[in-house]
């Protein structure tokens, strides 16, 4: 069986020292804490939130400007990239490998109508078409629909297009929830 990542552990992922991770923010007692991070870079369009409970993450959140990360017709690249290398440091590989492979993948490839890309391969440019379950969290990151999510064994993954009370900011939320 799959299990959830000691807070710990995380801390030691390519993901949380690639982007320079640094807790700006902790709230709650020792044990059961709410963890707000920051990454080295585009500090202002990126929001990571960890909740822990002995330890044990139960569960992490990214939010992303919309405007940051661009829409059907082009698609930021860094955006792409912390994206999918969230989802590939936190949804357990023993989980449903398939499908996490197939959504990191999916995020780094995709592009805008307007990204200059030149595919040689058939299977490349056609494959969201054979792919609907991830191709609906696809469409969630271009901003082209609402909202996504699907239920796994131990841990329910959501990705919804979001208008925040607060500030107004229109933003992309990845939610990994572990049961």
């Amino acid at each position: 069986m799959a299990q959830q990542f000691l807070y710990s552990q995380f801390k030691e992922t390519d993901f949380f020292q690639f982007f320079n991770l640094n807790a700006v923010e902790r709230e709650g007692i020792t044990g059961n804490e709410k963890i707000s991070l920051k990454p080295g870079g585009f500090q202002d369009h990126i929001d990571i939130i960890i909740n822990i409970s002995e330890n044990l993450i139960s569960e992490a959140r990214l939010y992303l400007d919309r405007i940051w990360i661009g829409d059907e017709n082009s698609i930021n690249s860094f955006a792409k990239d912390i994206g999918k290398s969230f989802l590939a440091a936190l949804i357990p590989d023993a989980l449903n490998q398939e499908f996490k492979i197939s959504l990191v993948q999916g995020i780094w490839n995709m592009r805008g109508k307007k990204d200059r890309v030149i595919c040689m391969d058939k299977v490349i440019r056609n494959w969201e078409d054979f792919n609907p379950q991830v191709k609906q969290f696809l469409d969630v990151f271009r901003g082209t629909k609402l909202s996504a999510s699907i239920e796994l064994v131990i841990l329910r993954i959501m990705m919804e297009n979001v208008q925040e009370k607060e500030t107004g900011k229109e933003r992309l939320y990845i939610k990994l929830i572990w049961k």
